[in-house]
């Protein structure tokens, strides 16, 4: 894929907010901060200060690098290279994702109070919705997107699946994120439900196509 200045300088933007955030509050952060809350949103997991560098910037970095060279080994390249565009976005919303990731660990590092299950939720919501909106022009390979065993054979089984769990996904995320602000902190955990909805729906359809022949080879006369 081609190198767009312009565009990358925006995913390195992305990459370093976090970490420029973390330097800039780090003399206030205390030794110990945490790093995993449960369902009830109450802190579990403990660590030193001195590995949220890597926890927020090895996270950054590893993305950043793995979308750059996935066009360059994927075996359907050329299909990636066809969905460019939808490609490219998708790495600035993914960017975007772990950015907000990392900005939450650090504030809430900082601001031991802060309920950061009831803001990562609904945040992951929205960022389902933005990643919807480009799935549906993804073309088939083997690293981004709904990869089934039904859908990475047959052409047809990825263009449905990826039609429905796109659409799926921008209307689920959208309700789930507007939900997510809007109940109460302790119906937060029932999100989660909706949100296994949308990870697992897409990938049963998938199966039940297959299962109807939607782009087999038995059903083409292959």
């Amino acid at each position: 894929m081609t190198f767009d200045l312009r565009r990358e300088a925006l995913l390195w933007t992305i990459l370093l907010a976090p970490i420029l955030y973390l330097m800039l509050v780090w003399g206030d952060l205390p030794e110990r901060v945490p790093i995993h809350w449960n369902a009830a949103g109450e802190i579990d997991g403990w660590s030193s200060k001195k590995a949220l560098p890597w926890m927020v910037g090895g996270l950054q970095v590893f993305l950043y690098l793995l979308m750059r060279l996935l066009p360059y080994i994927d075996p359907r390249a050329s299909n990636l290279e066809a969905s460019r565009s939808a490609y490219q976005k998708l790495r600035v919303v993914l960017g975007l994702l772990f950015g907000f990731i990392g900005f939450l660990m650090v504030h809430s590092a900082l601001h031991q109070q802060l309920d950061l299950p009831g803001w990562l939720l609904p945040g992951l919501f929205f960022f389902f919705a933005a990643i919807g909106n480009y799935l549906v022009r993804l073309r088939s390979n083997y690293f981004v997107g709904i990869r089934t065993p039904w859908t990475l054979e047959y052409p047809e089984n990825w263009e449905r699946t990826h039609r429905f769990g796109g659409r799926l996904w921008f209307w689920g995320g959208l309700i789930g994120g507007i939900l997510g602000f809007l109940l109460p902190a302790a119906y937060l955990k029932w999100m989660i439900i909706l949100l296994l909805v949308l990870v697992f729906a897409p990938i049963l359809y998938s199966f039940v196509l297959f299962k109807k022949g939607v782009g087999s080879k038995a059903a083409t006369g292959q």
